[in-house]
């Protein structure tokens, strides 16, 4: 469904749909829609000076800004989570998220529970992108 689609606008994904075989871009295109099919409206944001932001999703009360990680060598760490702090307040935006597909260490864990900050990990994309987009991803 969605691998066709990004076909069609010209961006080619790995028939078996790994993560790890996207580009930032791709990465970004499948959240946008992800979010979409979840019923947000999602304004792109992420580029060179983005402040750690991504995207920012819109759904009744909630505006939040989600930061996107991926296909890096180091996990996801409490530096991090600051910088998506840094992102919520840039874009006054109410709540925080960090999707990934890395390992989140403890400490980044115990810094986003103290900031309220959600953290979407791997499994729970995967989750996602299986109830709202019908697609299986590794």
């Amino acid at each position: 469904m969605l691998g066709n689609l990004l076909s069609k606008i010209g961006i080619h994904v790995s028939p078996k749909k790994k993560f790890t075989d996207m580009s930032p871009q791709q990465f970004l295109l499948l959240l946008t829609y992800l979010f979409n099919a979840m019923d947000y409206i999602v304004k792109q944001v992420g580029k060179t000076n983005a402040y750690g932001g991504d995207l920012i999703i819109h759904k009744e009360n909630d505006l939040v800004v989600a930061q996107l990680k991926y296909n890096r060598a180091a996990p996801i760490g409490a530096n991090d989570i600051s910088e998506a702090i840094l992102a919520q307040k840039y874009y006054g935006c109410i709540k925080t998220m960090i999707v990934t597909t890395l390992i989140i260490t403890k400490e980044a864990v115990n810094v986003a529970e103290v900031n309220n900050v959600e953290l979407v990990g791997k499994q729970q994309l995967r989750d996602w992108l299986k109830k709202y987009l019908n697609e299986r991803w590794n």
